[in-house]
């Protein structure tokens, strides 16, 4: 955060969310891990009719599967760090 802090990619919401992945602690919900990937989804549908490439989606798309999977999906989106952090 030292770093993106300082810099035009800052969003305040990055600090809200760092707690949450700090304590890993997701249940002060602002959108939630299943609704994240409903919008992914659409996206992905209206991209694909566009001709826009949606490699990147997809990816999102299987991160937020699995943390449905582990069951996420009731939890603040934050939850997917969970997810990332654990393909290491």
């Amino acid at each position: 955060m030292k770093i993106i802090r300082p810099s035009a990619y800052y969003a305040p919401a990055y600090d809200r969310k760092l707690e949450s992945m700090l304590t890993h602690d997701y249940t002060n919900t602002n959108f939630t891990l299943k609704n994240l990937l409903k919008d992914v989804k659409l996206a992905q549908g209206e991209f694909s009719k566009n001709g826009v490439d949606v490699t990147t989606l997809d990816s999102v798309a299987e991160i937020l599967k699995e943390g449905i999977t582990r069951n996420l999906s009731e939890l603040d989106y934050a939850a997917l760090y969970e997810v990332i952090r654990s393909r290491k």
